[in-house]
């Protein structure tokens, strides 16, 4: 049974001395932020998190009917995104996306950070760059 976190407008949470035994490779005076926490092995319905970041990463050789899943989570990132960054210094920052691990023109080429970035509207518009 799916529980009830509302993932959209979630505040993000930062990773603190509390929580850092978790994170070997982060340090204290690191800034790290998470939304929502992923449980593995337990699927789709365990939360929105587990759903929203499985769709996220669906693969593209999955069915077309499938894919609109992905769509979907995409445009959710974006807004979860958005409603994380609107009060940061956006005209200051530039974001680079870590590339796909297939080349671009490859069918299973999955650029969906920068797809998500792209649909984040704010003004002035995001600097983002492949």
């Amino acid at each position: 049974m799916m529980t009830s976190e509302p993932i959209l407008n979630k505040r993000p949470t930062r990773i603190d001395r509390l929580m850092l035994p978790d994170h070997e490779y982060l340090k204290e005076e690191d800034y790290c932020y998470f939304f929502g926490e992923y449980t593995a092995q337990l699927g789709y319905e365990n939360s929105q998190t587990n759903s929203l970041i499985l769709n996220f990463k669906k693969s593209l050789d999955r069915p077309k009917d499938e894919l609109k899943y992905k769509v979907s989570a995409i445009s959710d990132t974006a807004k979860i995104f958005k409603n994380a960054i609107k009060f940061g210094k956006i005209d200051q920052m530039t974001f680079v996306p870590i590339p796909p691990s297939e080349a671009e023109g490859d069918s299973l080429y999955d650029d969906r950070i920068f797809q998500m970035l792209s649909q984040v509207n704010t003004q002035p518009p995001l600097d983002v760059r492949k």
